[in-house]
């Protein structure tokens, strides 16, 4: 809103430039003649429609009153205490985000891999801050997921409402499984798996069940030892323990 005070005048043209847009307006308005001394105050608002131009932070604006007797007059902020400055309006726009497409990646033996992953901010300011999280845990990209389905969740903000929300999944996949050898030594078993699939635990079953959903396995309690690149366990044959497997 401008006002600016005037002291004489017949008719009066009111100029409204709006800086970092290219535009103007320009008003006729007749009041008629003040007596001496007397005064009139001019009040306006300025309404600009959207979208603004990329990029735009504020708004500018000002007008210039000119009439029969007086030259040009500089509108005033009545919100400041400065004499015939502008008006400047901050431009806020709700943040719109685009969540890139779900990710499937493997795993390598008991190594996974470091994910990168991103938003993509397609409005907003000022620029909006984006938060991904992995259920009530905040997360930065890359990221390293655990093997199995994950879903990412992002919001973001900048202060204007609503907020954007989105999520995408990042699968993770274990890759290939190690493969146990089992070699009779003598009453016992040797049982082996290359090391770098430290992460998959030794199990036993007496025996096979059908359908397998009836098995229950138990894990081994060891002991084991690693050499050579491979995970070694020695286990006597007994009827107990007659089936193995690896589980992740």
């Amino acid at each position: 809103m401008k006002t600016i005070p005037i002291s004489k005048w017949v008719a009066a043209v009111a100029l409204l430039f709006i800086s970092s847009l290219p535009l103007f307006a320009q008003v006729n308005r007749t009041l008629g003649t003040l007596p001496p001394g007397g005064a009139v105050t001019i009040t306006f608002d300025v309404i600009i429609n959207t979208p603004f131009p990329a990029n735009t932070s504020s708004v500018t604006n000002q007008g210039n009153v000119t009439g029969t007797g007086f030259g040009p007059i500089l509108t005033d902020d009545p919100a400041t205490g400065a004499a015939s400055d502008q008006t400047v309006t901050a431009v806020t726009v709700a943040p719109q985000i685009t969540c890139p497409p779900d990710i499937t990646t493997n795993g390598e033996a008991c190594l996974l891999p470091s994910v990168a992953f991103g938003a993509t901010v397609a409005a907003g300011i000022p620029a909006p801050t984006l938060t991904y999280k992995l259920g009530a845990t905040i997360i930065t990209s890359p990221y390293v997921f655990p093997v199995g389905t994950n879903v990412v969740s992002v919001t973001a903000t900048n202060g204007t409402t609503p907020n954007a929300v989105c999520s995408f999944k990042v699968t993770v996949l274990p890759g290939s499984p190690p493969q146990l050898n089992i070699v009779q030594v003598n009453t016992d078993v040797v049982l082996s798996w290359p090391s770098a699939f430290n992460c998959y635990t030794l199990q036993y079953t007496p025996e096979l069940l059908s359908p397998p959903g009836g098995n229950v396995w138990f894990l081994h309690p060891g002991p084991f030892t690693t050499n050579g690149g491979s995970i070694y366990l020695t286990n006597g044959i007994v009827a107990t323990n007659r089936f193995f497997r690896l589980a992740f």
